[in-house]
């Protein structure tokens, strides 16, 4: 704008007519340039913002479903994170030759060792088969129908033998002493520590039992949910454990602001998530458990199964409660649909 004052007032005189239109055309092509992508970003979002309202207005003809509903909310939530790969078990024996609890003693007479080896698969095989018989039992009419309604279903004295639950617990806590676990960086100072269920040579000689539960409940419950195409060979499944005294020591260690409080969230809000069913058992009492959305709680108790939809069901897993119990553990595992790559 000055320098056109400047001319129209005839500041200089030894411009040309020629040079003053060269000017004025630097000086409108350059408005114009810089214009341009602005007002194609007009355009566009213009464009955009008509494309949005017409799909709200048809998005608005249709009624969402209870269950689309929960899921939308859901998405706005933070996924839960992924604990391993789905773990084909068909790639896996559930009986692993050589263990610590199935390879008999070399000291012991021939006889001796056969008869240990032979107890050894006898357990394994019992196991398998109760754990088989369980599932199979249940009416998953009415858990269908739970998990629509009320976004859960609890199915109490699921195993109904001491013995073995008794194993399992010792199991997690075998496991927090001789394997790799880790600390649950996602509630510091909660004292819980937590590895994938894989199965494997190693993990079997810690933990016969709960590799086999976990075999035998994904290759039974997973046909039983018709609908969902849920694969019975492939599951994710994880170990946690709570240790009082590790949490009392984090607590004196970490500041109170430090220390997260726990928030709602989801196990799958990503439409690719594989996980559709999630399940929770409880081999010992003390507490934790879930608290759904409304408020409501389901607490984990001795020999407990918690179901619940993957996708759907927003909730808090709760902290076991330190003047209940030194020790505590549970079975996580997500029932995953057919054809996830692992």
């Amino acid at each position: 704008p000055y320098l056109q004052r400047r001319l129209l007032r005839g500041f200089n005189s030894q411009l040309t007519m020629k040079s003053i239109v060269s000017v004025l055309f630097l000086l409108f092509h350059g408005s114009a340039f810089g214009f341009a992508p602005f007002l194609k970003h007009q355009r566009a979002a213009s464009r955009r913002q008509h494309v949005t309202t017409s799909l709200s207005l048809f998005m608005a003809k249709r009624k969402l479903s209870a269950k689309e509903k929960r899921k939308r909310r859901a998405k706005q939530l933070t996924p839960r994170p992924v604990t391993g790969k789905p773990v084909n078990f068909n790639t896996k024996p559930a009986v692993v030759q050589e263990t610590q609890e199935t390879s008999p003693d070399d000291a012991a007479p021939p006889m001796q060792r056969a008869q240990q080896l032979l107890e050894a698969q006898r357990k394994s095989v019992d196991m398998l088969k109760l754990v088989r018989e369980k599932v199979e039992s249940l009416n998953y009419e009415d858990i269908q129908s739970s998990l629509s309604s009320s976004g859960y279903s609890v199915i109490d004295n699921f195993l109904g033998q001491a013995e073995i639950i008794d194993k399992l617990s010792q199991e997690g806590l075998d496991l927090f002493e001789h394997y790799d676990m880790e600390t649950d960086l996602n509630n510091l100072g909660s004292g819980e520590y937590i590895c994938s269920i894989q199965g494997g040579e190693e993990q079997y000689k810690i933990s016969p039992r709960s590799v086999e539960f976990v075999v035998s409940l994904t290759k039974h419950m997973a046909p039983a949910f018709q609908g969902l195409n849920l694969d019975p060979s492939a599951c994710m499944a994880a170990m946690r454990i709570y240790d009082k005294e590790t949490q009392q020591a984090s607590l004196n260690l970490l500041p109170e602001e430090l220390i997260p409080i726990r928030p709602l969230s989801i196990v799958a809000s990503d439409d690719n998530d594989a996980r559709k069913i999630s399940a929770l058992y409880y081999p010992s009492d003390g507490g934790a458990g879930i608290t759904l959305e409304n408020g409501e709680t389901i607490s984990g108790k001795r020999d407990r199964l918690i179901l619940f939809p993957s996708e759907t069901c927003i909730h808090r897993k709760e902290p076991w409660n330190e003047s209940q119990v030194d020790y505590a553990s549970c079975i996580e595992l997500h029932l995953v649909q057919r054809g996830y790559t692992v």
